[in-house]
């Protein structure tokens, strides 16, 4: 295959990009478009491959897959064993048993179904996974696995039939991604949303290697020249709201579709991308693409997400030092069987797998090594790594359970992860087995709001505008009628103040007796902390937040007063500008606005020494 410089430096156009979204550089709110770039390259060059040794009846699958190994394998191998201490000594027990999976999945390149199902890639929490980035890695993988054998199948029907089938499929791909939107995490990681974007790189090779596309320098200088165009304006203007895959993420891949086509010898933008400094960042950029996600990880989890300029400078110039070694000692050495030979390919493989996946399985198995805790701070730090998964557990049990056939006083709790906080701190302290408790949850960003829907819809999250409306439901207005008190409770947001008087108003013609909490918070508080050191800071007042005092404010003057307002600031925390997080025994809050099992307790223990509040909630 004919060595075209300008293909490494658009390789630089796609990296670049991309490393500086992940640093949060000013101006690249679009660089993750990088990715989609490397699709299309990656679906050019393997194409071009494949199609002259099966023209020249030379294509075997066996050394194709040989050839992907020593060029994917080494450096990742390298970047895998790196993050292995460095996760040890940095990540909380539930964030190192994740760690543990997705080093078994990237080496079984499935880590994209792993993190279809547990993290949107945009969301802030994924900035601190360190192999998040291997998701790509493992689409192209799942491409180079289909994508020789569907050329071998149907090789003997000609190159039209094969045409036909690939335009079809590409068609069906970007339909699927734009119109299944439903699931913003599915269409994001799997390989039949994103199958388009490399089948465009392998039109790019049918078309180059068949001649067909026109020799004229001012078309070709046109169409590059719009095709880099293209690329620059969506690395500015799009951002992570911008829907991807999808009909928009086209424009960045048909202007390297164009790039791949047009710039040839003697184009403006062929000679720009030949630059040797781009050239370089582009021989590099498969190391450098593996490289910068993890260390911008681990320094975000050790400084907790607070690396200013600074920081992010030498760690883009480490991970660029780090790449040009990879690339250099690792890569190239490698990649020529004259200096690396197949059966110490498989040894260094076959050994290093073996490592890889014996310290995936431990960090599964061991829970985050939590052993390597000990009296005090075993139990703290599994208060606070169990966090998420506590939260949930009890409400889910009773959504919409009709109410049991007793004496006790029937309660119905409506609310969002606060109104499972609350469930907790009754289950924790035996309160709610004096209680007939029935629940309904709400997601925050929908809004736990008795409103029509349709006014709520401009200000609910984009995942809720289709949603039906939560309050349209003959089951929960039975509950409600039924019930002895409904408990309302929210993470109340600003966007939500207006509506509560009409929403309270709708609540009480259905059921008079409301009960409703304010917003509880604990200030700012992250449980990577303890990791750092920083448990004794906790036992220090930390402030509350100044959104949760203004909102708790406008709580306390703006509820109708035959509507008993509970504030549970004032309650658990005794003031209303500062609350402390650690009391010597246990933590209470593992994010400054959920409870540890030990806080779930805690609120418990307070609601049911407090006359006057265990008097309106209990009795």
């Amino acid at each position: 295959m004919q060595y075209r410089p300008e293909i490494d430096g658009l390789r630089a156009f796609a990296i670049v990009p991309v490393v500086l979204f992940h640093a949060g550089i000013p101006f690249f709110n679009g660089g993750f478009i990088g990715v989609d770039i490397f699709f299309v390259i990656s679906g050019y060059l393997i194409s071009t491959i494949i199609i002259k040794e099966k023209n020249k009846e030379n294509f075997k699958l066996t050394s194709f897959y040989i050839r992907r190994i020593r060029r994917i394998i080494p450096a990742l191998f390298l970047v895998l064993i790196f993050s292995i201490p460095l996760s040890f000594l940095l990540l909380m027990p539930n964030d190192l048993k994740d760690f543990g999976q997705s080093l078994i999945s990237t080496l079984f390149f499935s880590s994209n179904i792993l993190f279809l199902f547990e993290q949107n890639y945009f969301a802030s929490e994924a900035d601190l996974k360190p192999l998040l980035h291997t998701w790509s890695l493992s689409v192209e993988e799942q491409y180079y696995l289909i994508f020789p054998i569907f050329l071998i199948l149907f090789w003997k029907f000609g190159l039209k039939v094969i045409l036909i089938v690939l335009s079809l499929i590409f068609i069906f791909s970007l339909i699927y991604s734009e119109i299944y939107f439903y699931s913003e995490t599915q269409n994001f990681y799997l390989l039949h949303t994103r199958a388009w974007e490399i089948l465009l790189g392998v039109f790019a090779a049918f078309i180059i290697y068949g001649k067909d596309f026109p020799k004229s320098l001012f078309l070709n200088n046109f169409l590059s020249i719009l095709g880099i165009s293209l690329i620059i304006v969506s690395i500015i203007l799009f951002d992570k709201d911008t829907r991807t895959p999808s009909i928009y993420t086209l424009i960045p891949n048909l202007g390297a579709f164009l790039i791949i086509l047009a710039a040839k010898n003697g184009t403006f933008v062929q000679r720009i991308l030949s630059y040797k400094f781009l050239v370089s960042i582009g021989l590099i950029s498969y190391s450098l693409y593996l490289w910068h996600h993890p260390l911008l990880a681990f320094s975000k989890y050790r400084f907790d997400d607070s690396l200013n300029f600074f920081y992010v400078f030498i760690i883009i110039a480490l991970s660029i030092g780090m790449a040009y070694l990879s690339w250099k000692y690792l890569e190239r050495p490698f990649r020529n069987p004259n200096m690396i030979n197949n059966k110490r390919l498989f040894l260094f493989s076959g050994f290093f797998a073996f490592v890889i996946l014996s310290f995936g399985i431990y960090f599964h198995i061991s829970d985050g090594e939590l052993e390597r805790f000990n009296g005090k701070d075993k139990k703290i730090v599994t208060s606070l790594s169990e966090g998420p998964t506590y939260v949930e557990q009890n409400l889910r049990k009773i959504i919409l359970k009709n109410f049991e056939k007793n004496n006790k006083k029937k309660i119905l709790l409506i609310g969002d992860s606060h109104a499972e906080d609350l469930l907790n701190s009754l289950v924790e302290s035996k309160l709610s087995n004096s209680l007939n408790i029935t629940g309904y949850r709400i997601p925050n960003s929908c809004g736990v709001l008795m409103i029509e829907f349709e006014k709520l819809r401009t200000f609910s999250s984009e995942n809720c505008k289709s949603q039906p409306n939560f309050f349209n439901s003959e089951q929960l207005i039975n509950l409600m009628i039924e019930a002895d008190q409904i408990w309302l409770i929210s993470n109340w947001r600003e966007w939500q103040l207006p509506f509560l008087k009409q929403s309270i108003k709708n609540i009480k013609e259905i059921n008079s007796s409301l009960i409703f909490f304010g917003k509880k918070d604990f200030g700012d508080i992250n449980a990577r902390e303890f990791m750092n050191g920083g448990l004794m800071s906790w036992t220090e007042s930390i402030p509350i937040s100044v959104e949760a005092n203004k909102i708790n404010k406008f709580l306390r003057t703006n509820i109708p007063e035959e509507t008993i307002f509970i504030d549970i600031v004032k309650l658990f925390c005794g003031n209303e500008k500062k609350c402390n997080n650690y009391d010597g025994t246990g933590v209470f809050s593992f994010d400054g606005d959920h409870l540890t099992r030990y806080g779930a307790l805690t609120l418990g223990n307070k609601i049911k020494n407090d006359d006057k509040v265990s008097n309106i909630l209990i009795k």
